[in-house]
């Protein structure tokens, strides 16, 4: 017999707790740093080695020591945050519709694959940040694709839960008609 995963420690509370804490951060911290440059590679979707170049290679000494610091700070609690809240919504529509088994569990962890590969590009742009003015082209391009596999997989988790939600509400419409 399968094992039912548990998912009674999320909860409303905790989800407007995440959202409050996720707009805190995209409202008043992120405006707040004096020292952040204007553009930043991982807002883009998708950017390739040039592109990179022309955002970090005009990056002052300021701006870079900004997004360093700020990378390794707040940055490494937003991916979290946001992580979490995609899994606690998730979860909590599943909890709503009554399914439980294994994969619902998967598709709820789905968003913290987006987290580590929101660390992972954090890392690498450090890394090529303190390289300046050395660049290296093959990470770059690297990079790039970690950006939008990150936002990839917060786009799949975002549209599992609502096709699970709409397959549950239209088989359970389809099932009281029948009765």
């Amino acid at each position: 017999m399968t094992e039912k995963p548990n998912l009674k420690f999320v909860s409303w509370y905790i989800l407007a707790v995440l959202v409050a804490a996720f707009l805190f951060i995209r409202q008043y911290v992120f405006p707040e740093i004096s020292s952040f440059p204007e553009k930043v590679p991982d807002g883009l979707m998708f950017y390739s080695s040039d592109e990179l170049f022309d955002i970090i290679g005009n990056y002052s000494a300021k701006e870079i020591r900004g997004y360093i610091v700020a990378s390794l700070s707040f940055d490494i609690i937003y991916p979290l945050i946001y992580g979490t809240m995609l899994f606690v919504l998730i979860s909590l529509v599943f909890r709503l519709l009554k399914l439980k088994s294994k994969w619902v569990l998967m598709v709820s962890c789905l968003p913290f694959i987006s987290t580590f590969l929101d660390y992972s590009e954090n890392v690498i742009l450090i890394f090529m940040l303190k390289k300046l003015p050395e660049f290296n082209e093959n990470l770059a391009s690297f990079v790039g694709f970690i950006t939008m596999f990150k936002y990839l997989f917060i786009g799949i988790s975002v549209i599992a839960a609502m096709i699970v939600v709409n397959y549950t509400i239209s088989y359970r419409i389809r099932h009281s008609v029948k009765k």
